[in-house]
């Protein structure tokens, strides 16, 4: 009887570790191309955000981009963009943020600063 107990337990731990290794998640990758960090734009101006993402264990499902942590949009397809009108920005220094998302709960984040003047 404890013999069989034993081996019940043995294998279920097994099968919880195999289960453990086979659902590990890798990070997805994240990394803005466009525009470069500390880019000066007049106020007004259209700037095209560019982020490539990649997930060596999976895919993309999508990026989400923010400016001074507001979210602004997302994009489901690579390339990862979206124009970003500086109108009606204050003056100043901006973070803008992608987020690369793998669709199964795990983000990588890539921010620049974006610095807006005015005309």
């Amino acid at each position: 009887m404890i013999a069989g107990l034993l081996f019940a337990l043995m294998s279920t731990v097994s099968c919880s570790k195999d289960l453990e290794e086979i659902v590990t998640n890798i990070d997805p990758s994240c990394q803005i191309t466009n525009p470069v960090n500390g880019l000066q734009v007049i106020q007004g101006e259209v700037v095209t955000v560019i982020a490539e993402a990649s997930d060596t264990d999976g895919s993309i499902a999508r990026v989400n981009f923010f400016v001074d942590d507001v979210f602004i949009e997302s994009d489901d397809s690579a390339p990862y963009t979206f124009d970003w009108d500086t109108s009606n920005e204050l003056p100043g220094d901006h973070v803008v943020k992608a987020l690369s998302d793998d669709g199964i709960g795990i983000s990588e984040p890539s921010e620049i600063i974006v610095i807006i003047k005015l005309n």
